[in-house]
């Protein structure tokens, strides 16, 4: 390929790039797998071109985490399903430890809402009923330490 025709496609991709990160965030991972989606044999621009915007300020790790983060969050999931989330879509775990600890989400105020949602205050009347109740706060992303909390608030109530 000559330096031309390089130039082309490294404008036609951070074309595609600029019109995929003006729709919503994304990490760097998940935009280069989309973009190689539609330019297979060009991943070495695929990754420049990631990198220019890096710099550029325009895609940002962090900053796709502090989004899923919040979205996540007012979904009702807990803590580990959004880390797990977000390494799934390739983002450094210390930018995930530090997105997380930024966001200062209070998760037990999240689990109990999600709580008393899905339950509506039913009483936990067997050993059973308690691991279903258990189950689903783990499901959510919610730590141990969090659902014995809801569920001694809920006994409470």
């Amino acid at each position: 390929m000559d330096t031309q025709e390089s130039s082309q496609v490294h404008t036609l991709i951070k074309n595609k790039a600029l019109d995929f990160l003006t729709r919503r965030e994304y990490a760097a991972v998940e935009l280069s797998e989309r973009l190689a989606m539609r330019f297979k044999e060009h991943q070495t621009i695929i990754d420049a071109v990631i990198e220019d915007l890096q710099k550029q300020g325009l895609q940002s790790d962090h900053r796709f985490s502090e989004v899923l983060i919040r979205h996540r969050a007012q979904g009702g999931y807990g803590r580990a399903r959004i880390a797990h989330e977000l390494m799934s879509r390739g983002v450094d775990s210390s930018i995930i430890e530090m997105a997380l600890e930024e966001a200062e989400i209070d998760f037990d105020a999240i689990a109990l809402g999600q709580y008393k949602k899905h339950f509506k205050n039913k009483p936990i009347e067997n050993v059973t009923t308690k691991q279903k109740h258990i189950a689903y706060l783990k499901g959510r992303g919610f730590d141990f330490s969090q659902i014995q909390r809801v569920l001694k608030v809920s006994l409470e109530e």
